[in-house]
């Protein structure tokens, strides 16, 4: 009887800690690939010529983002998924032509990895996804600068309205003018015990208490 219930201890606690153990898919794993061999890469070397926080952007291209990579630069796309043959940044950092990063090439098994990224599709979070693509935007200042902001002040004259007497000042004119407009006529004048009606002052008690 013991022996059952140790078993039965035994099989609920093994259920327990398989059913916290996080299930790992392939998009996890290819994510994780991109976050330890990929990123930390071009933050510490790509960064400071081709990302937001540049001084100067370099080549016209970020690569802070996927969406920057895809567009590419002055040079056209660093990258084309699933083909890290024919993408550009492989090129530049093997220094066949551009080298990047400048001061140095870096380790083939640095450049296999990213590869084998690009190769295997260019899996990245959602976060890397058009984080730092910059789209440069044009300001038409003619039509911007006719915006009423921008206009010198004016006397504008108060509405003309039909009910005469109500109003005591030029707001009262624009209120009376929307009255009109919608068919509605001046409320009487409120007078000063209004705003102290002993309805509004005097508590409500519940019916036993009157």
């Amino acid at each position: 009887m013991l022996k059952g219930a140790s078993q039965f201890r035994l099989l609920t606690l093994l259920t327990v800690v398989v059913s916290t153990v996080p299930i790992v898919t392939a998009a996890d794993t290819n994510t994780d690939f991109f976050e330890n061999r990929i990123r930390p890469v071009l933050a510490q070397h790509c960064y400071n010529c081709h990302s937001q926080r540049a001084k100067t952007l370099q080549g016209g291209l970020f690569v802070d983002s996927l969406d920057g990579l895809f567009k590419g630069g002055d040079s056209g796309p660093a990258i084309i998924k699933g083909n890290a043959d024919e993408s550009p940044l492989i090129s530049a950092l093997r220094h066949d032509t551009f080298k990047m990063p400048p001061k140095g090439r870096l380790a083939d098994k640095v450049i296999d990895d990213f590869r084998k990224w690009i190769n295997t599709g260019a899996k990245i979070p959602a976060s890397f996804q058009t984080n730092g693509s910059v789209t440069t935007a044009t300001i038409n200042w003619e039509s911007a600068l006719k915006h009423w902001a921008y206009q010198p002040l004016s006397e504008a004259l108060p509405p003309v309205v039909t009910t005469k007497g109500w109003d005591t000042n030029n707001i009262d004119l624009y209120v009376l003018q929307k009255l009109e407009e919608n068919g509605l006529s001046a409320p009487p004048p409120c007078r000063s015990t209004d705003y102290h009606s002993p309805h509004f002052l005097r508590p409500h008690w519940p019916s036993s208490h009157t």
